[in-house]
């Protein structure tokens, strides 16, 4: 920057007056962007239009109601909880005998009740224990786990029972629950608020704990259980061999295990477009019915994406304010309060100037507002991905200050314009370096076809322009205007050339030493597994994970993977309506065996089985079954049924292509459609990409055997691993294009390619050397890990860029190689070490979020920028003495650079003022 505060305009007035008067101007058009900010809790990923996987949703979306909102239950809950039909008559609208819907809420289209497909069943003549069966794992709980003891058990019964809870706490350290029978279930309720209803009638089921239905049905037992924490398989195993204290004999205690399905039962919320519009509302909705109705609230279990946001959204704003922590844990109590703490009290500790640390605290603040008011200029709202942006803001801007403002404490022995005007220009190319690569670093992040990342990145580009105007323009005219004194401040450069000098006693051994632990920790990445779900990032004991938890284990899946299977032409005529719907049922079969599925649901569920035709059947039988198939097909297509089979079956009635025009990829006129909903566990140990591989095929392995079928697996499932790749693909490419970008620049700058390539290699060693220890410990890659990995390579490439240059100018001084380096660490070392504390002790707090989102990156950045001023500052002065710095010509050449040389200070005194 040419010497613009030395300038005068024709009124003799220096440029920090308009300056000033330009901030001032901006800051109502400010509040008034501020004013339109918005708030934003949506967790969709934003898939692009041109997405094929968002597509093929789309279009499976246009023929069946794959929408899941919201899955309801609560604790004890069962087939014959009258509360099931109350609440479900406040929620859906109902038709009346014209054929209108009335009644319900105008925020929801449908409410699915188990109960209702029970009946359906019931009604095509499905035995009412298969019936159940069918049902548990997609609406009905399995129920508790029944414990039927031996004779010797149940002299023992009241010991088990108090031995049970005891052991278990021991064993596994987890809390059980033991039951009488009848004693876990709530009697029905009949109160002036519930509408009575029609009990089904349903036997008792009993269903072996590996998931097959037993044909001799005995009802009776000792015990119930009921246990979160362990997998069933090692529960059991534990159970089958348990003896209470003082028998010790080896005499069995258990006879049988098995479950009652039927509790509890979950609704399937759809919301209408009104409904999704206001989630928080419609979500506020639908609990305010279930309390109507009688439903504890405590008991209330909800899963969905309403509740994901509405606790995403309490957690960011814990971040802010959270009273239930008392004022000792300021940092849970307040983690944004904490990070203003630390920030100025940093401040102090290093300037020591009351007017100086105003100044650059207002620098601060004037980001954080900029950055804000930016936002809907950058078509961006604010959201909890957001909301670190304003605080990453703040410590850079805080960080560029105080280095602006102490380079004008270690040169000003009388308070006049040429102090603040060489300060400003010794800051003003290593800001701008810095701010260059760091918009690299941002900047790259557009290449993404999310929406939230492009968001993140053209807001962060916005704001870092921002904070580098107000930081080198700003805090200038500030210095101008409010004159002052200040405390003289003295650098001894000798305890940094002393540590140059001890870590640069061995170069090429300490260099490999430590090039052998960075690639050692980089081992980790091997294990690196993306992982975007929004869920997943709240704390354990968060209600919604409470919930997903609860009804995971007893009820069923929260994540639907739907599977669509097409019938062309040719497979219709090879195969008649029952044998296509005995295929369908094997396909469902096969899913409800995977480890990860709690239960699979298809339209040929709704019917009994039908055996094939036997090759020696008679004609009559031949011919009853042709006719019985015609006669489904057509009910189903235009009869009565067809209202009870759209959610399951469909005909298309149009062309339609996929990826390429005219390749009807999608379907064919008069295509037969068949749909199977599956609900998957998210809280799964399997990655969800690959319980999406493991699903494919499996169905894959059914339909093989025949011709003229496909099938597409979509439905949440398949758009949450499809972003979950996207997300890393983007990691990978902008990494990959910032790494590229950052190398040109080294090159610019250093004019040797060799010396950019070894400079690079202190940038990027932060980030796989911690990436890697972090997957290694079992970290997942969520956004905010992935944006801070990329971040930090801009950030210390910032801080390389400054230390090379100052090395360059002391080797072109005629220094020795070793002194250079001595001399590179006393001039630049300082400011590295100070932003890298700066800005990872306003960060930090942060990590006491709960949403991970906003905690890893307060977690993770510190962490990246702190290994980088490490290696800085003991790798980097390896490298000069060794390979990067024989890069580099001994002789001395012109400097273009500006000089980043603390002047060493004289205490201010009368005498030396007025001379």
């Amino acid at each position: 920057m040419p010497q613009l505060f030395e300038r005068r305009d024709v009124f003799g007035n220096s440029p920090a007056v308009w300056i000033l008067a330009a901030m001032l101007f901006a800051a109502p058009l400010g509040w008034w962007s501020l004013s339109h900010l918005e708030r934003r809790d949506d967790v969709g990923m934003g898939l692009p239009p041109s997405d094929p996987t968002r597509q093929t949703l789309e279009w499976a979306a246009e023929s069946f109601p794959i929408q899941h909102d919201l899955l309801v239950t609560w604790t004890g809950s069962s087939i014959n909880d009258p509360r099931v039909a109350a609440i479900r008559h406040r929620l859906e609208p109902q038709r009346d005998e014209q054929g209108i819907m009335r009644g319900g809420l105008p925020h929801i289209t449908s409410v699915s009740d188990p109960r209702a497909m029970l009946q359906q069943m019931f009604d095509h003549e499905v035995a009412p224990a298969e019936a159940v069966q069918r049902m548990t794992g997609f609406g009905l709980g399995r129920g508790p786990l029944c414990v039927r003891l031996t004779e010797d058990g149940r002299n023992k019964l009241r010991r088990i029972q108090a031995d049970l809870p005891v052991a278990a706490q021991k064993k596994w350290g987890i809390e059980l629950r033991v039951f009488t029978p009848g004693s876990a279930m709530p009697p029905n309720m009949t109160t002036t608020n519930i509408t009575p209803i029609e009990p089904l009638e349903i036997e008792p089921v009993e269903i072996a704990t590996d998931g097959t239905l037993c044909k001799t049905v005995e009802p009776a037992h000792d015990l119930e259980i009921a246990w979160s924490g362990v997998t069933d398989g090692e529960f059991m195993a534990w159970l089958n061999d348990f003896e209470p204290d003082g028998a010790a004999d080896g005499t069995p205690m258990i006879a049988d295990l098995f479950f009652l399905p039927g509790s509890p039962i979950a609704l399937d919320v759809i919301f209408s477009d009104a409904g999704r519009a206001d989630r928080a509302g419609t979500l506020q909705r639908v609990r305010d019915a279930a309390v109507a109705v009688g439903v504890p609230l405590a008991d209330l279990k909800i899963a969905g994406a309403a509740v994901v946001e509405a606790d995403l959204r309490m957690a960011t704003q814990r971040a802010g304010w959270n009273p239930v922590f008392p004022w000792q844990q300021l940092q849970r109590r307040s983690a944004l309060l904490t990070a203003i703490i630390a920030a100025l009290l940093m401040a102090i500790l290093v300037l020591r100037d009351l007017r100086l640390i105003l100044i650059t605290t207002a620098a601060s603040a004037a980001t954080v507002f900029a950055t804000l008011a930016l936002m809907p200029v950058a078509g961006a709202d604010l959201t909890a991905f957001l909301f670190i942006v304003p605080v990453l803001m703040g410590a850079l801007s805080l960080s560029g200050a105080v280095h602006l403002a102490r380079r004008w404490q270690s040169m000003s022995l009388a308070d006049d314009d040429s102090a603040v005007s060489a300060a400003s220009h010794q800051t003003f190319s290593t800001g701008l370096a810095a701010t260059w690569v760091a918009l690299l670093a941002v900047l790259v992040w557009c290449v993404s076809s999310l929406s939230p990342i492009r968001d993140w990145s053209e807001a962060t580009c916005v704001a870092l322009l921002a904070g580098f105007a107000i930081v080198n323009f700003g805090v200038p005219a500030m210095l101008l205007l409010w004159r002052g004194r200040t405390t003289a401040v003295s650098h001894d450069p000798a305890v940094w050339q002393a540590f140059g000098a001890v870590w640069t006693r061995y170069p090429w051994a300490q260099a490999a030493g430590v090039m052998f632990l960075i690639v050692a920790a980089s081992y980790g990445l091997r294990y690196a597994q993306p992982q975007i779900d929004l869920a997943h990032g709240l704390p354990i004991n968060s209600a919604t994970r409470q919930s997903a938890a609860m009804i995971e284990g007893q009820v069923a899946g929260t994540i639907n993977a739907e599977t669509v299977i097409r019938f062309d032409a040719r497979s219709q005529d090879e195969r008649d309506a029952l044998a296509r719907m005995e295929l369908v049922r094997e396909v469902a079969a096969k899913l409800r065996g995977h480890s990860a599925v709690s239960g699979a649901l298809s339209w040929a569920d709704f019917f009994p089985i039908i055996a094939a035709a036997d090759e020696e059947a008679s004609r009559l039988e031949t011919t009853r079954r042709t006719r019985l198939a015609r006669s489904l097909m057509d009910d189903w297509r235009e009869g009565d049924q067809q209202r009870a089979a759209a959610p399951f079956y469909a005909v298309a009635n149009s062309d339609r292509d996929s990826d390429i025009d005219g390749d009807r990829g999608y379907s064919h006129r008069g295509d037969e459609f068949w749909r199977i909903s599956t609900r998957v566990r998210w809280t799964h140990a399997t990655a969800l990409a690959q319980t999406q591989r493991e699903l494919d095929a499996l169905v894959q392995g059914v339909l093989k055997a025949a011709p003229g079928t496909r099938h597409r697996i979509t439905g949440p499932l398949a758009i949450q691993t499809h972003t979950e790749q996207l997300a890393f693909r983007s990691f990978l490419l902008a990494a990959g294009i910032a790494t590229g970008l950052i190398l040109v620049t080294f090159v610019f700058s250093l004019q040797h390619f060799g010396a950019a390539l070894l400079a690079l290699l202190p940038c990027l060693a932060p980030s796989t050397a911690v990436l890697g220890m972090w997957s290694l410990l079992g970290g997942r890659l969520d956004f905010a890990v992935m944006l801070s990995a990329v971040l930090s390579v801009g950030l210390a490439a910032g801080q390389v860029l400054p230390l090379l240059w100052s090395f360059r100018r002391a080797l072109a001084s005629g220094k020795s190689r070793h002194n250079a380096i001595a001399t590179m660490l006393g001039d630049a070392g300082p400011h590295a070490w100070r932003s890298a504390w700066f800005i990872g002790l306003t960060l930090l707090p942060l990590a006491t979020c709960d949403a991970a989102i906003v905690g890893h990156f307060g977690l993770m950045l510190p962490i990246l920028l702190g290994t980088a001023v490490v290696l800085q500052l003991m790798w980097l002065p390896q490298l000069l003495a060794g390979p990067l710095g024989a890069c580099f010509p001994t002789a001395p050449f012109a400097i273009t650079e500006p000089s980043l040389k603390d002047s060493v200070t004289v205490p201010v005194t009368a005498s030396n003022r007025a001379a």
